[in-house]
C-alpha cells in the first residue's frame, strides 16, 4: 500500500505541485500508514505522523457523534422538532421552522440550500452569526430534497449549548475526544495548536502551490474546524467501524448510520449515495462504506470506514484544490472492497480538464468592460447584512466582509470578480442586478436572487 500510495501523491505533486499528506489502510483490524512530502516547504519539514492537519468537513462526523452524545444523556431527541427544545430557533419559512430536526439539520434536508458566502463576514460570534440564520431562504421543499447546508451544522452548534447549557466545545473535547483517546484539536479554542506540529495551508494554482492563510472563524466550528493527526483518523475510524461503543449506545450508533436522504441520482455502474448522520454511505461492490470529505483554504481530507471489519481509511493533505485525497481515496477504498483499482491517469486527466475550463472562465471575467452608474451606498439583506459598492479611480467596487469584488459589466448583468491576492489564479464571482434603487445578488451557490435594500434613499 505505501508504494502506490507514494506513487500516486508523487504523480499529483508533479501535475498540481501537492506539497505533503498522510493516509492510512486498516485493513481487517491491520493499519498501514503513508507519509509524503512537506508540512513546511519553505523550511523543509517533512509531513510526519505528529503532523496536524485540518480535516475541513470530515469534522461533520464529529459534529454528528456530539449529538449522539446529547440524545444518550436525554437532552433532546432526533425527531422531536428543535423548537421543543428552543423556541427561538427558525429560518425565514415560519412553517418550515416548526418541523426542523437535529436529524433534519444534519442529513442536509431541511430544504436550505449552500449559503456560505455568508461566512465572508468572519463573525467570531456564534450567537450573532446564528441570529441571521433565521432570516435564511430555502430553495426546495421540506425533507424533498437533500442539499448540502454548512449552516446546519453551525447551526445545530448553537442549539447544542442553548438546550443543554454546554458549549459545542465542550462537547466535542471533554465528552468526545477524551472518551475515545483521540488527540484532536479544534480551531474555535485559542492556543489549541501551541507547541504542536501543524501543516501549512496550501493551494495549487494549477501548476504549482502557493501558501495561504489559514481560514476557519471561530463560530463556524461544528462545521469543519477539528484538526487532527493520521493516527487520530486511525483510531477514529476503528471506533466507528466497531460501532462505537466506548462512547454511545448501540441504539445511537445505528441513528448515526441510519441512511436518511439519498444524495441524488447514482453514477452509471454505481450505488446510490445517501447521507447518514455526518457521513454519506454507499455500496462499492459488494461492501457497504461510509465515508466523508472536507474541503477548505489549504486543506483537502477523505475517510471511511466498513461497519463491523475494523477496516477504513483516511486521507489528508495540505495543499487544497488538488486530486491527491479523492485519487488515494479512490485507490484504498477499491483495495478494501475488492473492486477494481481506480485508473489514476484517467484522474488526473480530469482534473487537468475541470481546471482549464476554471482558468478559461477566469480569462473571460478580466476582458468583461468595468460597470458603470452604479449608485455608491450601504445595501442591506436580513441574513447577509450589509454591502457597500464604491467607485474608486473609475471602478466600481462591492466591499462584503473581508471580499473586495470589482463590478464588471456582463451580459445584461454586472458580474462582482474578486481576484485572490495569494494565488494569482485563484478568484471568485457573484452575479447582480438592479432593481430600481435596490440590488438583487445571486452567489453561485444556489438560485436563489438575494435582495440587498438601498440604505438611507
Amino acid at each position: 500500500m505505501i508504494q502506490k500510495v507514494t506513487e500516486i501523491f508523487e504523480k499529483v505533486r508533479a501535475a498540481t505541485g501537492l506539497v505533503g499528506g498522510a493516509a492510512v489502510l486498516i485493513q481487517n483490524g491491520r493499519a498501514e500508514t503513508c507519509c509524503f512530502g512537506y508540512s513546511d516547504r519553505e523550511n523543509g519539514l517533512p509531513i510526519s505522523e505528529k503532523t496536524y492537519f485540518d480535516i475541513a468537513s470530515c469534522t461533520k462526523s464529529f459534529t454528528a457523534m456530539t449529538a449522539a452524545l446529547a440524545v444518550d444523556k436525554g437532552w433532546f431527541d432526533w425527531d422531536t422538532p428543535v423548537q421543543h427544545y428552543l423556541p427561538d430557533f427558525g429560518v425565514a419559512d415560519p412553517e418550515r421552522s416548526k418541523k426542523i430536526t437535529v436529524r433534519d439539520m444534519l442529513s442536509h434536508r431541511t430544504g436550505l440550500p449552500r449559503h456560505d458566502f455568508i461566512d465572508h463576514l468572519q463573525n467570531p460570534d456564534r450567537d450573532e452569526v446564528c441570529a441571521s440564520y433565521r432570516f435564511l431562504e430555502s430553495t426546495e421543499p421540506y425533507l424533498q430534497a437533500y442539499q448540502y447546508s454548512n449552516q446546519m451544522y453551525i447551526y445545530f452548534g448553537y442549539v447544542l449549548e442553548h438546550i443543554t447549557g454546554r458549549s459545542y466545545e465542550q462537547w466535542l473535547m471533554e465528552d468526545l475526544a477524551k472518551g475515545a483517546g483521540l488527540g484532536i484539536r479544534v480551531r474555535s479554542i485559542p492556543g489549541c495548536m501551541e507547541g504542536l506540529e501543524h501543516a501549512k495551508p496550501y493551494r495549487t494554482n494549477g501548476k504549482d502551490a502557493c501558501l495561504v492563510q489559514y481560514s476557519m472563524c471561530p463560530s463556524e466550528a461544528p462545521d469543519g474546524s477539528v484538526r487532527a493527526r493520521i493516527g487520530d483518523l486511525e483510531k477514529w475510524i476503528r471506533l466507528m467501524s466497531a460501532g462505537a461503543r466506548k462512547l454511545i449506545s448501540d441504539t445511537q450508533y445505528q441513528q448515526l448510520l441510519k441512511e436518511n436522504i439519498v444524495t441524488g441520482p447514482a453514477a452509471e455502474g454505481r450505488e446510490p449515495v445517501y447521507y447518514a448522520l455526518g457521513w454519506r454511505t454507499t455500496k462499492r461492490g459488494r461492501k457497504k462504506y461510509y465515508y466523508h470529505s472536507g474541503d477548505m483554504k489549504g486543506f483537502n481530507a477523505m475517510m471511511g470506514f466498513l461497519p463491523g471489519e475494523d477496516s477504513g481509511f483516511a486521507v489528508l493533505v495540505n495543499t487544497n484544490g488538488t486530486c491527491a485525497h479523492e485519487m488515494v481515496g479512490e485507490y484504498l477504498l477499491d483495495l478494501l472492497c475488492g473492486t477494481e483499482l481506480a485508473d489514476t491517469d484517467r484522474a488526473i486527466e480530469a482534473w487537468r480538464q475541470d481546471r482549464a475550463q476554471y482558468d478559461a472562465r477566469r480569462r473571460q471575467l478580466e476582458a468583461l468592460p468595468f460597470a458603470k452608474d452604479v449608485d455608491a451606498g450601504v445595501y442591506e439583506n436580513p441574513a447577509y447584512g450589509p454591502c457597500t459598492v464604491t467607485e474608486e479611480d473609475g471602478k466600481i467596487f462591492l466591499q462584503y466582509g473581508v471580499m473586495r469584488f470589482e463590478l464588471r459589466q456582463g451580459d445584461g448583468e454586472l458580474v462582482g470578480y474578486w481576484k485572490s491576492p495569494l494565488v494569482a489564479e485563484d478568484y471568485e464571482e457573484i452575479t447582480l442586478r438592479r432593481d430600481g434603487s435596490d440590488l438583487l445578488l445571486n452567489t453561485g451557490e444556489n438560485t436563489l436572487w438575494l435582495p440587498f435594500k438601498k440604505k438611507n434613499r
